[in-house]
């Protein structure tokens, strides 16, 4: 199987659990012989589960585990911006989009990128 890009959107807060283990599976269904390209694109309200302060032990092993596996996450400069929120403040390993999530999001499914929203 050759490359392939999955972005996932994620924007409810209590759905956070959820997509990590939605990604959680989609690493395991497509198995080691396969590369993937995976970004998770987190906006507000989602994103307050992202800051350190606020992210338990267990989600940020999870969250941590999942970008070993090759998962990148990127949170909306414009929701870091309205929620007085400083980068970093953020769990390691999550960045600015640089961009709006929905411009980035785009930008990737012209690359290719499948959408998901769980």
């Amino acid at each position: 199987m050759q490359n392939s890009g999955v972005v996932y959107h994620l924007v409810d807060g209590e759905k956070c659990d959820f997509a990590l283990g939605n990604i959680a599976n989609h690493f395991e269904g497509l198995g080691s012989n396969v590369a993937t390209n995976m970004r998770l694109i987190v906006q507000a309200p989602a994103l307050n589960r992202f800051k350190a302060a606020k992210a338990d032990a267990a989600f940020a092993e999870r969250l941590f585990q999942l970008q070993q596996a090759g998962l990148d996450v990127e949170v909306c400069m414009i929701d870091l911006r309205n929620s007085s929120i400083d980068e970093a403040a953020l769990l390691p390993g999550v960045n600015s989009t640089l961009k709006p999530a929905v411009v980035r999001i785009a930008e990737l499914q012209m690359l290719g990128y499948a959408y998901l929203r769980p």
